[in-house]
Formats: C-alpha cells, structure tokens, sequence
C-alpha cells in the first residue's frame, strides 16, 4: 500500500526506471535519475538536520529542480510549502513566518541552495506576525496527528504533506494542511475518471503551488507517464511546448483558454489546421468556462474529450463533467469525483431538495486537515458530517465550501456562485455567476466578471467587467441582458477591458477588479 507521495516516486523506479519521468527544456530525466536525485536531497535535509514535521520552503519557478525539492521534502519526513515566484517578497515572507519554515531551498541556485532557519523571525522581516502554531487547543479530529513529528516512525496517509496556501485576495493567506493520503486520494480518482495511461505526455502548465498543477505532477508518477514542464505564461511557448513533444493531456484555468486560442502568434503557427490534434484530455478548473470559448475548445482540440470540473483546495477536487454531456449540459459541473460524496446543504440546515439552491458540502478521502494554525476558521469550515445518523461511528468531518448550487433530477450539479460574492438588489439576492452566465453567450465576449462597485438606495450596483475578442458594443450587451434577465440583474454599467488581474494561480483576481469598480464610482461621486 502507498503511503506517501514518496512511494510514487519508487514504484515507479523500481517497475520503469528508464522510462523518461520529467522534461525540463532541454533536459530529460528518468524516473532512476529522478529517484537518486531526491534521494541525495533528502539526505542533505535531514544532514542538516531537518526533522519529522518540520516545513520546508521552496523557492523558484517549475523547474526539474523544484520537482526534486518537492519529492526530497516528502522523503525527509518534512512538509513542503511550495512559495509561488510570483508573489511579493512581503507575501513570500509572510508564508515563511506563518507557518515557522525550517529549511529553505532555492531551486533557482545553481547548484540548488539549501538554507536552515533557526526558530524566531524569518527571511528578515522581524515586523510581521510570528505564528506560534500552538494546536494544543484544536478541537478537530486530525489534531493527534500533530504527535507523530515526536517519534521517528514510518509516514502513514494521514501525516501532513504539505501546506498550500489560499491566494489572500482578501487578507492575509491561509496555509491548507494537506495530508499524504488526501494527495494520494486525488491522484487515484483523477487518474481513474481521466483514463490516464503510460503512454500520455502530460503538459504541465499550471503551478505546483497551486493543488491543481501539484496533482499533475502525482499522477505522472502514479501511471509512469512523462511530464513536460513548461514555466511560461506566454501562449506561443506553451504551444510550442505541446506541438514540439506531442502532448496528450493539458490541464488549464480560464485564462488559460482565452490565451490560448486567441493568441494570433498561436494561429499564424498552425494556419488553417487544428491548433492542438494530438491532444486527448483537457481539463478546466478554477472557473466556469464561458459558452463560446467551449465551442472554440471544442474546434482548437479536435481530438480531446474535455473534462470541466470544479473543486476547492481544501477539498482538492469536487464534481467533474463527463465529456459525453458537454453538449447536452455544457453549464453543469457534473456529478461528484470518485471516491468522494457531493451534497447540498439550504439555509435551514437541510438538504437541498431537487432545484433548490444549496450549499456545496464535500466528503471523502480528499478533504484536508483544516488551516494552519487557524482553529476558529477551520471550525467554521469543517464541520461534523450533518446527516451522519446513528451508528456512524467516529465523527466525520466535512467541507462547507461556501459555494452554492442546485441539482436537476439526474443528480448533475450547476453552480450558483460563492456566499461571499452574493449581492442584494431591491431585495433580491443575486449570484453574480448567474449573470456572467447570460453575458458569456454573447457574441465575441471571451470573459466576464459581474462586481458591485458600491451600493445606494435599490442595493448593490452591478457592474460587469467584460473582455472580448473582438471590440463589442457595450450597449449592445446591455441590450442582450435585457432581453435575458429580469430587471434587478441587469448590470448599471457595461465595462470594456483590455485585461484582468489575475492571481498567481492564474485565476482571475475578482477582488481587484471590485475594489477598481469602487474607486472608480468613488472618483465619479
């Protein structure tokens, strides 16, 4: 039985080890080189005298080397906290005080830097807060298992692996303690609805920071296959990177897409043929994908059976959408992944019944521990299983995901946006995905983000921020929302943009683009 992630990584040796495991620009290296290469690491880790449970930073772009700090951190009985480059040296140093990192790797040194941290501040910042991580008085059922960095037994599933910290679009970020069988989970139910074989070459575009890029990564050890990184966010070079080593299997946020496939230097290179034919699978997650950029995926990657999912890092991954249905239920989000249980919760606490708008709660092997050192929002997320009935045994604990949905009677889920986007308008509460839904139909928008830019008398003003391929009247829009919405949803105004934030996972930075609508109201007052 696989334990650790670190398993993965020496079955996959030990059955193929010739086989090439990674592809890093020009250079190739096997899941044998692989293995020696973590295995040095680790031991230089623990030389240095890292112990059981202590976190390990990593630092650097997607690179050979950040796979191998990644693998080393797990094989040193350490948790690896995997710091975006994107972020703000303030941020990076905030993680690193937050959760007391105690060794540093600097994956863009050459020969890979190795720093130990003695306990107290961090990276030099000696302003910001020092987390003293007492869990001492954690009500939460996997707080026993802060006992093992105590002893020096064998890793088992439910030893922490790492930390993924949230994005902190809103305050500070919160660090997500990942065990070693939630990864493991996720990597056996990806590979199961997926199909993924030993024979798929898997692009790897998204961060290891990010659990959607990290799973990517697991399941090219799980099935053997070979795994191409490419650490650009420039669309030709990604498409490059799929033409030049045919790849199979490309997994992408939103963003992504729009990147992609209306990239002229993508178009010029392929001219009138498919741009991607030797895809297979295409995954999207992180955001729901607009109408028209479906049907242009569905043109670029001929030969893909595209997967729509949705899913939270503190549950990893939720529902998925069987390729078979795109056509029949393209707004759905599907049905929950293997391995795990999908239910709604309404605002009195029951459950949803068919059509009714519900709370998105997730079980199964996939949920996380809870928030580092934060006992009072894991309480708040993670909570006791509401319909476990009698003679369930332990309490189970479950995710609340803050996200709403309603089910048909097929049981297929479609979302209905996040409780802390909702909006009021003459005392209607209006999900503003409701109307990013209408607005993405029409012709020639490739992205829409509906934001309140403040509120007066009738509620919350709506403002839709939208980017479009091509320059789109912004009244002709409003003309189509009156058209498809009732009154009190049509946005006040129609924005134009020429891009939007994005946070370092990819993923648009909502946030941002609310707080530019308010102090753009602000100045207009």
């Amino acid at each position: 039985m696989q334990c650790s992630i670190d398993d993965l990584l020496k079955t996959a040796a030990a059955a193929g080890g010739d086989g090439v495991a990674i592809v890093d620009g020009e250079v190739r290296c096997t899941f044998a080189e692989l293995d020696v290469q973590v295995g040095h690491l680790a031991d230089e880790l623990r030389a240095r005298g890292l112990r059981r449970g202590d976190r390990v930073g990593i630092l650097g772009g997607k690179s050979l080397a950040q796979v191998v700090a990644i693998l080393a951190a797990a094989r040193a009985q350490g948790v690896f906290v995997v710091i975006s480059p994107k972020l703000k040296a303030e941020q990076a140093d905030f993680i690193c005080q937050d959760c007391r990192v105690r060794a540093l790797i600097d994956t863009h040194a050459r020969p890979v830097g190795v720093k130990m941290i003695d306990p107290g501040p961090i990276c030099g910042d000696t302003s910001a807060p020092v987390s003293s991580c007492d869990v001492s008085g954690w009500n939460h059922p996997q707080a026993d298992a802060w006992g093992w960095h105590l002893n020096n037994g064998p890793t088992i599933r439910r030893d922490l692996a790492c930390l993924m910290y949230t994005s902190g679009s809103t305050g500070r970020p919160k660090g997500v303690m990942i065990s070693h069988g939630n990864l493991l989970a996720g990597v056996e139910s990806v590979v199961s609805y997926l199909g993924l074989r030993q024979d798929d070459r898997i692009v790897s575009v998204l961060p290891f920071a990010f659990d959607y890029g990290l799973n990517q990564l697991l399941c090219a050890l799980s099935v053997r296959c070979r795994l191409i990184l490419i650490d650009s966010p420039f669309p030709q070079d990604i498409a490059r990177g799929i033409h030049a080593h045919c790849g199979t299997v490309l997994a992408g946020v939103p963003p992504t897409w729009a990147l992609m496939l209306f990239s002229k230097s993508v178009k010029r290179g392929v001219g009138s043929k498919a741009l991607f034919p030797s895809l297979r699978i295409v995954t999207n997650s992180g955001g729901r994908v607009a109408p028209a950029m479906l049907r242009e995926m569905q043109r670029a990657f001929p030969a893909a059976r595209i997967f729509l999912m949705y899913g939270l890092t503190e549950a990893f991954r939720s529902t998925y959408l069987d390729p078979d249905q795109l056509d029949v239920r393209p707004e759905s989000i599907g049905k929950a992944i293997p391995g795990a249980e999908v239910f709604l919760v309404n605002d009195r606490g029951q459950p949803a019944q068919v059509g009714e708008i519900g709370e998105i709660v997730h079980r199964g092997d996939t949920v996380a521990l809870g928030y580092w050192n934060h006992p009072d929002e894991t309480a708040r997320v993670y909570r006791l299983h509401p319909f476990a009935g009698e003679g369930a045994g332990l309490a189970e604990y479950v995710v609340y995901s803050g996200d709403y949905a309603v089910q048909d009677e097929e049981g297929f889920l479609y979302y209905h946006g996040r409780r802390d986007h909702q909006m009021k308008v003459q005392g209607m509460r209006v999900g503003p995905e409701e109307i990013e839904m209408v607005i993405a139909e029409a012709e020639g928008v490739c992205e829409c983000v509906v934001v309140s830019s403040g509120s007066d008398d009738s509620g919350d003003r709506i403002v839709a921020m939208v980017l479009a391929r091509e320059r789109v009247d912004a009244e002709t829009i409003l003309k189509h929302c009156h058209r498809r919405l009732p009154r009190y949803m049509v946005p006040r105004e129609v924005r134009l943009c020429e891009s939007f934030p994005r946070l370092d996972n990819g993923k648009t930075d909502r946030m941002t683009l609310r707080d530019q609508a308010r102090r753009e109201m602000a100045v207009r007052e």
